[in-house]
């Protein structure tokens, strides 16, 4: 019981106290006849003088005047039922008021509940370097410090789930510590890059309902209070809430980079962004090393076809064709040169992303040529 039932139910006890009080101070039953005589004596009097002007009500009233034949014992029993169909009145008038209000604020609370939070898929880049200010990363610091704050409300977020493409294991591993360190997972870069501080909290709570979530849908999972979260949670969210006060819970992505098992994946987590959590994958749309270091400065897109692909599937109407589209991407045009056999690991999160966009389309909200060679997407769901 809410407080102001609790403070309706009080009221309605003072009153039947108040009405038990009454009744023991009524009269007499000697003292009503010698003051209904009186009253009686009175009214007569008053009604030989002004007989003209009397006005007879053509409508019963439960405040007209008892008749004669009514007994004397009738009139502060009659008085008393006035008062207590007043009382009557009054106390449902304002539980009905209140009634109304929680009723108001039920709804209203469950259609802000209703709101889905975004799944995102960013570009993280090559190690610290957005951090470090780098110039072929500009495009992508610009947008994870500036661009997706325009998309994602952070603020409105209860947690977010990242799907983070530098952990892969045999089974979805989901981070469950109540606080985790930093893992610097890369190598060669300078000593200020692997002094970075993001003290966002963890929520074991939540891993525990999402370890439970994923086995109803037939997904092996298991819980990790220990490994430090990787660069591609730290570097990204550094950027997106350097502030570091959204829970977060990374999530790895499996070994196997079988797509469907992908999807599946995000589709079991699609549930949680209507509690107000985000999905986030962390990933590239391009990742190909060895181009990486020997393919830059082309003047050339090298990857055009693959990113046409994606935003067309992405960006789809249809979700049956964009689940068809991501799970058979090995077999477009252009996909073993975005991503190499057995190195598909940065395009796992976003179809774990994608599969938790639900029916809703896709938006592109990033399109961009890192050394004016290798283009770069991301992609956004957000409404039904």
């Amino acid at each position: 019981m809410d407080a102001q039932s609790q403070r309706v139910a009080r009221w309605l006890e003072e009153t039947d106290e108040e009405e038990e009080n009454d009744l023991e101070d009524l009269p007499s039953s000697e003292d009503e006849e010698d003051c209904c005589l009186e009253e009686r004596h009175d009214s007569e009097s008053e009604q030989e003088s002004d007989v003209g002007e009397q006005i007879i009500p053509d409508t019963p009233s439960a405040l007209q005047p008892l008749s004669e034949s009514s007994s004397d014992e009738d009139v502060p029993l009659a008085n008393l039922r006035i008062y207590k169909s007043k009382s009557v009145q009054v106390v449902f008038i304002v539980f009905m008021s209140l009634l109304s209000m929680n009723i108001i604020r039920h709804f209203t609370g469950y259609r802000k509940m209703m709101v889905l939070a975004p799944a995102l898929f960013v570009n993280h880049g090559g190690g610290p370097m957005p951090l470090l200010g780098d110039k072929e990363h500009a495009g992508l610091t610009v947008f994870l410090r500036d661009e997706v704050k325009k998309h994602v409300n952070i603020k409105e977020l209860k947690a977010i789930l990242l799907i983070t493409a530098h952990w892969e294991e045999n089974k979805v591993t989901i981070s469950s510590g109540k606080h985790h360190n930093l893992y610097f997972d890369y190598y060669g870069f300078p000593p200020e890059s692997y002094q970075y501080k993001y003290d966002a909290p963890g929520d074991p709570e939540l891993a525990e309902r999402i370890k439970k979530s994923l086995e109803k849908a037939g997904i092996e999972s298991k819980l990790d209070s220990k490994r430090g979260w990787d660069h591609g949670v730290f570097v990204p969210m550094m950027l997106i809430n350097p502030e570091a006060d959204i829970p977060i819970i990374q999530i790895s992505v499996l070994s196997n980079q079988d797509p469907e098992q992908h999807y599946k994946l995000g589709e079991a987590l699609y549930e949680f962004r209507k509690e107000g959590i985000a999905v986030f994958g962390s990933g590239m749309s391009y990742h190909n090393m060895r181009e990486f270091m020997y393919s830059r400065h082309l003047n050339k897109v090298v990857n055009k076809e693959f990113d046409d692909f994606l935003n067309e599937v992405c960006t789809s109407e249809s979700e049956e064709k964009r689940r068809k589209g991501l799970i058979s991407w090995r077999e477009q045009r252009g996909a073993s040169e975005a991503h190499p056999p057995r190195a598909a690991e940065h395009f796992m999160p976003l179809i774990v992303v994608a599969g938790a966009g639900g029916p809703a389309p896709g938006k592109r909200i990033f399109n961009w040529d890192m050394s004016g060679t290798f283009r770069l997407s991301a992609f956004i769901w957000k409404d039904e």
